[in-house]
């Protein structure tokens, strides 16, 4: 499906990555948005309670192009 949206030239999806951050620690998610940011072909933008350690790594390793922070 992902795939298929590459054909009407969206400028950029921007999605909010499976985990959630409580008081005392950030929870991971065993699903991840990595599979769908490699199948568009333009930028992409990725949330969901990042800091700038882990944010400035995903972008590092290629997890995303763009992190959003803050609400």
């Amino acid at each position: 499906m992902v795939e298929s949206l590459n054909k009407y030239d969206i400028l950029y999806p921007h999605m909010i990555e499976p985990r959630m951050k409580t008081l005392e620690e950030m929870t991971e998610c065993p699903q991840s948005l990595v599979s769908i940011i490699k199948a568009f072909k333009i930028t992409f933008i990725v949330a969901g309670g990042y800091g700038r350690e882990d944010g400035t790594k995903d972008v590092a390793e290629n997890r995303a192009d763009l992190v959003a922070y803050g609400r």
